[in-house]
């Protein structure tokens, strides 16, 4: 007797390790990140930390399929975003158009495209969706806009 219950111990760790690698396998952290993105746009409202001017509009698209986008605060951008499986984030080949703006909208859109260089992971807490670095902080936070915004 006491022989099956080590077994049967072994046998449910090989089963929650079996079922561990196909959900790794399906990348289950990149469908969630990509999923919950995909199709949304949203309003930049702070960069790291601070609140951003209100009179400037910096926007981030999310295509449905793989490209980022959006208005800095001065120029038109685009992008490609990258879901990796561990549910880290790359925003990468980031272009614009090449107008010069003020202040604060050039300083804003400076900080804002440095912001989606550094972004190594994405959440979404309370309808705010929020950039963080690789060391963990944020850098850009954003609201929902609505689809004809």
């Amino acid at each position: 007797m006491p022989i099956k219950t080590p077994a049967l111990a072994l046998a449910a760790l090989a089963a929650m390790m079996t079922a561990g690698f196909a959900l790794a396998e399906r990348g289950a952290p990149e469908a969630d990140t990509a999923a919950a993105l995909s199709g949304t746009s949203w309003a930049l409202v702070a960069l790291n930390g601070e609140a951003v001017a209100e009179d400037v509009d910096t926007t981030l698209n999310f295509g449905d399929d793989g490209s980022v986008g959006g208005n800095g605060g001065c120029n038109s951008y685009g992008g490609s975003i990258a879901y990796e499986e561990d549910g880290s984030i790359a925003i990468t080949e980031v272009f614009s158009t090449m107008m010069a703006c003020p202040e604060p909208q050039m300083g804003q859109e400076r900080g804002f495209f440095a912001a989606l260089g550094a972004a190594e992971r994405a959440a979404i807490t309370d309808e705010v969706l929020s950039l963080y670095d690789g060391s963990g902080m944020v850098v850009a936070e954003l609201t929902p806009r609505e689809a004809s915004e």
